[in-house]
């Protein structure tokens, strides 16, 4: 008898085909791939940039998805005729013109590919720029308070459309540009600049890609100059901070342990031996440069809502301008979450923790509750200076004081201005059933329950067990049935015996 004949070596083949389909189709979720071409998707152009008014140029373009037909779109324009398949990850468009960068912009190529299936892809940027380099400024330097004065600015690649940008105190902003030559642009430099700047400011030429004045392309920097001169005021730009709420606590600390707040003023024509003058009072100063120095204030003097003047001064009547520092009311604080929101009276041993969420918690806001009064208040995160913004703020209650009932939890800061918040009712019940968390719970990925500062529906039970959804009520994740392997396997191989004998008749009948 023939063990292997073409007829057993049929049939054994085909059992194994059939019975693979069967446990295939029924016990994975099989979706077939859809018909067509891809989808394409580009990585990497190269070049990724180009010179305006350049020569043509080859741009290759990677990604995944490219089949012979694909079609390299520049700007929205299709170059079937000079795209050239070279593999599914790459393409190459044999040859992009000098029409294609005659002027500077952001011009976007994409990938098409065609029916059925297919599809544009997403988008690379190529940019063409104008290359505009600066090699010398002349001059380089002005003295503080100086008359109107021409800067020329020698380089190359500058276009009619090219502007000098110079740094200022009010921020870096283009100056009206005269255009010489591809070499050469000049600007006129006000006395009223030269009056409100000094120090080293940095000038640049910014060549726009499009009609938005701040889509350009920025050329290399060179440092003018503004020498201070003594003999005229100095000017006050700015301070910072230029309020303070009386709550807020100072963050640094003199050597000896004593609080102070620091104030940066920042302006032009400062000088080393200038002083800060603080509502009248001459203030230590600390001198940076003739653009900005420091002064400190005792925490005693910004207790009350008052606003002071800040000046700098240089001898006689060479003072600058002024400029305002408040010290504001506190606001009233609102609560909006609070966790627990319930506890069981007992046990009666301990400290219980309550932990409210808000707004507009001062630094020396109080949790207050009718329950502990010696119950103290501590910030969150208290390394994070938090004035009148948004907080989280926890108690420590002795649970020996607890009693059954309602009561209340609110926020106070305190004066000048200040108030109380809005009231949280916090529940201690006699039998231990909780009421649910005002903040909410849900269940992770684990079954485990966490508390989350959003609305919705509570996932989880009072001894922290998480429920599971579309069940019976009640029903908790822990109680949910799970298919193991075994029965994977008990179910396929079940599939595979009745498979297998109906097919083994079928084809002994077939070959006899």
């Amino acid at each position: 008898m023939e063990i292997f004949s073409y007829k057993r070596i049929i049939l054994m083949s085909a059992i194994f085909l059939f019975n693979f389909g069967v446990v295939f189709y029924s016990n994975a979720d099989f979706v077939p791939p859809a018909g067509g071409n891809p989808l394409p998707h580009i990585t990497i152009i190269s070049p990724e940039s180009a010179l305006v008014g350049g020569g043509g140029f080859i741009l290759i373009v990677e990604g995944t998805g490219f089949v012979n037909g694909s079609v390299v779109n520049w700007n929205g324009s299709p170059r079937a005729a000079a795209t050239n398949f070279i593999s599914p990850t790459k393409l190459k468009v044999q040859y992009i013109s000098y029409a294609d960068i005659e002027s500077m912009g952001r011009y976007l190529i994409t990938v098409s590919n065609p029916a059925p299936g297919g599809g544009t892809s997403n988008s690379r940027e190529f940019i063409v720029k104008s290359g505009a380099t600066i090699t010398s400024i002349s001059p380089t330097s002005s003295s503080f308070g100086g008359p109107d004065m021409d800067i020329v600015v020698n380089g190359y690649n500058f276009l009619p459309t090219s502007k000098v940008w110079i740094e200022a105190l009010s921020g870096t902003a283009p100056i009206e540009t005269i255009f010489i030559s591809e070499n050469k642009v000049q600007v006129k430099i006000t006395h009223e600049y030269l009056s409100t700047n000094s120090g080293e400011r940095m000038v640049f030429v910014g060549t726009p890609y499009s009609s938005d004045v701040f889509d350009f392309e920025k050329s290399n920097k060179k440092a003018f100059t503004i020498n201070p001169n003594l003999s005229l005021k100095p000017f006050i730009d700015k301070i910072s901070p230029s309020s303070i709420l009386p709550s807020c606590s100072i963050e640094d600390f003199t050597d000896d342990g004593n609080p102070q707040f620091i104030i940066g003023v920042y302006g032009a024509n400062f000088g080393s031996n200038d002083q800060v003058e603080f509502g009248g009072d001459n203030m230590t100063t600390q001198y940076t440069d003739s653009e900005g120095m420091e002064f400190e204030v005792p925490e005693s003097i910004i207790q009350n809502p008052a606003t002071i003047s800040v000046k700098v001064k240089r001898g006689g009547d060479l003072s600058s301008n002024a400029k305002a520092f408040t010290v504001e009311n506190n606001v009233v604080p609102s609560i909006t979450a609070m966790s627990p929101s319930s506890t069981p009276l007992n046990p009666k041993e301990g400290t219980l923790e309550i932990t409210v969420v808000g707004d507009n918690f001062s630094n020396y806001a109080l949790l207050v509750n009718d329950i502990d009064s010696d119950a103290i208040t501590f910030r969150y995160e208290p390394e994070f200076p938090i004035c009148n913004g948004w907080g989280k703020l926890v108690t420590l209650i002795r649970r020996r004081l607890l009693t059954v009932g309602e009561h209340q939890i609110y926020v106070s800061n305190p004066e000048p201005g200040g108030g109380n918040s809005n009231v949280m009712k916090f529940t201690v019940t006699e039998d231990g059933d909780a009421v649910i968390n005002q903040m909410h719970t849900a269940c992770t990925t684990n079954n485990k329950c966490v508390i989350i500062n959003e609305p919705g529906s509570n996932m989880c039970t009072s001894n922290n067990d998480c429920l599971l959804p579309g069940n019976p009520p009640g029903t908790l994740a822990t109680d949910t049935p799970k298919t193991s392997l075994m029965d994977f396997l008990q179910s396929s191989l079940a599939s595979l015996l009745g498979a297998s004998f109906l097919l083994k008749d079928i084809l002994k009948k077939f070959i006899g």
